[in-house]
């Protein structure tokens, strides 16, 4: 049972990393012409352009995600310090 737990735990702080890395790297492309954009704030880099409000929005999201998958990876770690067995005899 423990080893389930500790490979339970394992697999959910990946899946936050990967949740975390996606919150990273996201971005929303600013689109002009897009209806209710007038305000948009918008940064600019070369010929890549994106919307900050936006982007930040995305990102917030997958943030959320990623702390959801890392809090079960603790209360799963948290599990297999109190369900017994698993130790050499």
């Amino acid at each position: 049972m423990k080893t389930i737990f500790t490979s339970l735990a394992a697999l959910a702080a990946v899946i936050a990393a990967l949740l975390w890395y996606k919150a990273s790297a996201a971005e929303v492309p600013h689109e002009p012409d897009r209806p209710g954009d007038k305000s948009a704030v918008v940064f600019y880099n070369g010929d890549h352009s994106w919307d900050a409000i936006r982007t930040a929005e995305l990102q917030t999201k997958w943030n959320k995600r990623a702390a959801l998958a890392a809090a079960i990876a603790a209360v799963l770690q948290a599990i297999t310090l109190v369900v017994p067995g698993g130790e050499p005899s």
